[in-house]
């Protein structure tokens, strides 16, 4: 029985008109300042990736720095991109049904934790979620699957409990690696035939698709 579902925040829940990739070479331009015989960055990898890159490269405490540096630069572009944002057809009634049933919600998100809660507060879903987790709240963004793994620990429930809910093949790496069911939304950061290669178990258009779903579950 699916007991918890995990969502996705930017092109699941909310349109955030992020400029991704100019955020990324921001990013890039600053780690290259600061690591300048680092190589192999291109704004086609993870946040992820780009910062265990330069994990591999320096000691934990200019590593740490230099997180908290490119967080304060995604955090400016995230500021920006909330006052933009609009909310996903069909979010405020699949939250609302979810609950009905209900199933445990929690977000998973590497959006930071100020524009999470403004965009959350924006639409008036916030007390839907009984776990929120962004970057700030774990060691490692996803695709690691350290989020999933303390989303379960914080749930107290096992994978095959809950379902998770996302757009992008950074949502459904981790969560088939830990054997979480995965529902991709089509039309959001990642084309759906490049999540179709990861064999997603279920493919919804809409969220207004998902509580009929979850209760066929």
């Amino acid at each position: 029985m699916i007991r918890a579902v995990i969502f996705d925040l930017d092109g699941t829940l909310i349109e955030f008109k992020l400029d991704v990739k100019s955020s990324k070479e921001k990013v890039i331009h600053f780690i290259k300042e600061m690591v300048p015989d680092i190589n192999g960055l291109d704004s086609n990898l993870t946040y992820y990736h780009i910062l265990e890159s330069v994990r591999e490269m320096v000691d934990k405490k200019k590593f740490e720095f230099i997180k908290l540096e490119v967080y304060k630069i995604l955090e400016r572009f995230e500021d920006k991109a909330v006052q933009e944002t609009s909310l996903k057809t069909g979010v405020m009634e699949a939250l609302t049904e979810l609950k009905v049933l209900g199933k445990n919600i929690a977000l998973l998100t590497n959006s930071g934790r100020n524009a999470t809660f403004k965009a959350l507060k924006k639409f008036n879903i916030l007390n839907f979620f009984d776990i929120i987790l962004t970057r700030d709240d774990v060691e490692f963004m996803k695709p690691s699957t350290f989020g999933f793994q303390k989303t379960l620990s914080l749930l107290n429930l096992s994978a095959d409990e809950c379902v998770s809910v996302g757009d992008g093949l950074i949502d459904i790496i981790p969560s088939k690696a830990l054997g979480i069911k995965f529902v991709a939304v089509s039309g959001g950061y990642n084309p759906i035939e490049k999540i179709l290669e990861y064999k997603p178990d279920y493919i919804i258009t809409s969220l207004l698709e998902l509580p009929p779903l979850i209760k066929r579950l």
